[in-house]
């Protein structure tokens, strides 16, 4: 009899399950509900953060490196609010300032950016200067050669040379393009590079706004929880009436 039972345990356990069918209802929705009232009562901060756009800008590291840029410019934030940097783009550079005050969060904010840019800035002016200088004395060298080239030309084919002035002549020509071919392919290459440093480094989002909870996910995680609850306390409550019954037997 006692292996028969045995084997008929499991069955038992979903039946009484199935009487108890309500309580699968009544303890995941309360649990839900608590889930969800704790989003409402949890107290939320407010969150700023800024994105700036660094262009070009490669080094220094302090300005590019996670770690290093928020080594140098947490300092310069409140002890009283938490310090993030992002970098979730190459070229862009984001601050996130977390605090219980909304008017410290935008005051940090500010700081930080506005010393962030202003560093960049210092960077990014000499590499454009020292570019455009580049594409400068490229093209009044290329206008140097084109003038020699002309020049010789005409020279060339005035008719009027003795062989030997003639030969040199056109010795000039051909090292004149090879000169400017030379430099037109650099100033080809500087150029370019002038069109991805033309955008200057700038701020290009800040916003601070009061974190939003996540009423859905709690709720959920209510919900897993409450059915949880249910299983665990239905399989206790199951055991312990059999084993009042298996007492009372004996």
């Amino acid at each position: 009899m006692s292996d028969q039972n045995d084997r008929f345990v499991l069955y038992e356990y979903l039946l009484f399950f199935w009487r108890k069918k309500w309580l699968f209802l009544l303890i995941p929705i309360i649990a839900m509900i608590i889930g969800a009232a704790a989003t409402l009562l949890q107290e939320r901060h407010y969150v700023g953060t800024s994105t700036t756009f660094i262009g070009p800008v490669k080094k220094p590291a302090t300005l590019v490196k996670t770690d290093l840029i928020t080594t140098k410019y947490q300092d310069l934030a409140d002890p009283e609010v938490d310090f993030l940097v992002l970098i979730p783009a190459d070229g862009r550079v984001t601050f996130r300032i977390e605090g219980e005050e909304e008017k410290l969060v935008k005051q940090e904010l500010n700081e930080v950016t506005q010393a962030y840019l202003k560093d960049v800035n210092a960077s990014y002016k000499p590499l454009k200067e020292e570019n455009d200088t580049r594409v400068n004395d490229l093209k009044t060298k290329i206008d140097f050669w084109e003038a020699i080239k002309k020049e010789s030309a005409e020279k060339y084919n005035s008719n009027t040379l003795e062989p030997q002035q003639s030969e040199r002549q056109y010795k000039r020509i051909v090292e004149s393009e090879e000169f400017i071919t030379e430099l037109t392919s650099e100033l080809e290459t500087a150029e370019e590079k002038s069109q991805e440093i033309i955008e200057e480094p700038k701020t290009i989002s800040k916003d601070v706004s009061k974190e939003q909870g996540n009423m859905v996910m709690n709720a959920l995680v209510g919900l897993i929880l409450g059915l949880f609850i249910t299983v665990l306390t239905l399989i206790l409550w199951k055991y312990i009436i059999d084993a009042k019954g298996a007492s009372n037997r004996d």
